[in-house]
């Protein structure tokens, strides 16, 4: 059972990175788990193959995005290693409805090094370093122009994240995985340089030092069902340094560790059973001096699903359990306060852990010759509840008058004592022939159960694709639409944004048996002129990336 406090550390720091680009990634929703894997040499190595590798380019128009990337991966008995490096170069963005947004000057590298060794059938080690930076130039406040977006402060930035992860992975006389150890270490800095428009500079550095252990033990008791039972201890460590000019948050430091269990149970009749159960804790420790005290916090946090496959085409699922999420040190202790800045923040001394209640049930429907002796449906549906007390979110307190304008915004995490979030997301697929249809929908909400009042919720979002192949020659044609409802409920009013609709269309070549792929794509086909619904409005609004022409070609040997 994933840590929800942990979950959130993690995805924090995962959107930060570009170093996704070697990840294989599952589905994430508001109310799932997210799950990466890195890439490694025995994940991409057909059956047989010793060596291969794979090199690609590409180029963007909306914002001159040329890139290219490259990979070498081999397996030389028991031992096997991966090497890959990805490079980019970017500048001034062309926004929907034709303007820029200059200057966005900057270049991005990636680097990553996987080594694993069997050391027999039951027993693998591995070892992986990836490395990631992105040097830019870019409008730190956006200010509106004739035709453009442009400086008001112009700001050089550096971010550098270095990652490095050792797994130790067994398993059992079946082949299925049974045991694993990892230890990380994860080290992101980001720099501003200080320039002639501002005297603004400094420094962000997290550092991660954790580890995890598990281990897990099948046993068949008949009529009692096949038990998969799951223990384990996770543990890690953020390190947060601040040296940014005029803030006031102070260096800390953070754990979190964690003990769980869980038993999937899997009876007759396609009854699985997974009960579990954790205890998570965490520690902060802010820097002497500064008139902070320690503070800590813990939660026992049970779970239970069961899930029923009746037939070969249903599966029905229902669960409950506790959720619980620690706040960071940059949420309780940010204080930035002054005229010269685009936004304040004011800190919150007594920001309490964010607990919930979580109802969650769905169902997945599959059938082939539905219609047709060549057609195939899907439809998957999942809704949740969650009961929530002391919910962690960004309020808008006050205005100021400063240097970006009037009425810039005072933000300040604070606590909503009850509050509630639902929420529904259903995705369906129907293939018939060389035709594929997709629509997804989700609808989610969060509100204060005391005030009635709309808090930070995404609005409604449908998604829809249609696509034909020619596979005879390797040929796939795809239209995507992504409309998006105004969010028109958010007590904090700066933050909502009126509805859009979004358009793309795409083709794949990759003929038959060859080496080779070309991907086409135009987004925002329609140059729609469009603004994202955000968590904070600190800057001066500005659309997201117009229409764009992109162009990709990779060839694998």
């Amino acid at each position: 059972p994933p840590s929800s406090s942990a979950r959130s550390s993690r995805i924090k720091r995962i959107r930060a990175s570009a170093v996704c680009h070697f990840t294989h990634e599952s589905v994430a929703t508001s109310f799932g788990i997210m799950s990466i894997k890195t890439i490694d040499a025995k994940s991409l190595l057909k059956p047989g193959q010793g060596l291969g590798g794979e090199i690609d380019g590409g180029y963007q128009s909306a914002n001159g995005n040329g890139k290219g990337s490259a990979k070498i991966y081999g397996k030389w008995g028991k031992f096997d290693a991966l090497l890959a490096y990805s490079g980019q170069t970017f500048n001034s963005i062309r926004l929907g409805g034709g303007e820029r947004l200059s200057p966005n000057d900057g270049q991005s590298h990636s680097a990553l090094l996987k080594l694993g060794y069997d050391i027999n059938d039951r027993i693998r080690i591995d070892f992986g370093q990836q490395f990631y930076l992105d040097e830019n130039y870019r409008s730190s406040v956006p200010q509106k122009g004739p035709s453009t977006y442009h400086c008001s402060t112009c700001q050089e930035q550096n971010v550098r994240q270095d990652e490095s992860t050792l797994h130790l992975t067994t398993r059992n006389e079946q082949g299925e995985e049974d045991g694993r150890l990892t230890l990380y270490r994860t080290k992101m800095a980001s720099k501003q340089v200080p320039n002639s428009m501002d005297s603004n500079g400094g420094s962000t550095v997290l550092e991660t030092y954790g580890f995890d252990l598990q281990k897990s033990y099948f046993r068949n008791f008949g009529l009692f069902g096949r038990h998969k039972f799951t223990g384990g201890v996770n543990y890690y460590r953020d390190f947060y340094t601040y040296t940014t000019s005029g803030s006031n948050t102070p260096n800390a430091q953070q754990q979190v560790y964690g003990v769980y269990g869980q038993d999937e149970i899997k009876f007759r009749h396609h009854v699985t059973l997974s009960p579990s159960l954790r205890y998570d804790r965490y520690n902060t420790f802010p820097e002497h001096g500064k008139g902070l005290s320690n503070s800590s916090n813990g939660a026992i946090l049970p779970k239970i699903t069961l899930s029923w496959q009746p037939t070969r085409e249903w599966m029905i699922y229902l669960s409950w359990g506790k959720a619980y999420n620690a706040p960071t040190p940059a949420q309780s202790d940010m204080d930035l306060t002054g005229n010269q800045w685009f936004a304040n923040f004011v800190s919150n001394k007594n920001l309490k852990p964010e607990s919930a209640k979580t109802y969650e049930g769905g169902f997945t429907y599959t059938k082939s010759a539905l219609f047709s002796e060549h057609d195939r449906a899907s439809v998957r549906a999942t809704g949740f509840y969650e009961d929530v007390t002391n919910l962690i979110q960004e309020v808008a307190i006050g205005r100021f008058n400063g240097k970006y304008g009037k009425n810039r915004p005072i933000y300040q995490y604070q606590n909503v004592g009850h509050a509630t979030r639902y929420g529904i997301e259903l995705h369906s697929n129907y293939d018939i022939g060389n035709w594929g249809f997709d629509l997804s929908f989700s609808h989610i909400r969060v509100t204060n159960a005391r005030t009635g009042a709309g808090l930070y919720s995404p609005p409604d979002k449908v998604a829809a694709d249609m696509r034909y192949r020619f596979p005879n020659i390797g040929l796939t044609l795809m239209y995507s639409l992504m409309a998006v409802d105004a969010q028109n409920y958010d007590a904090t009013i700066i933050r909502r944004r009126p509805g859009y609709m979004v358009h793309d269309i795409l083709a794949t070549w990759a003929p038959p048996r060859k080496p080779w792929r070309i991907n086409f794509a135009v987004t925002n086909l329609f140059d729609k002129e469009y603004s994202m619904y955000k968590m904070a409005s600190t800057n001066v609004d500005f659309p997201e990336v117009g229409r764009s022409f992109r162009f990709d070609l990779s060839y694998r040997f």
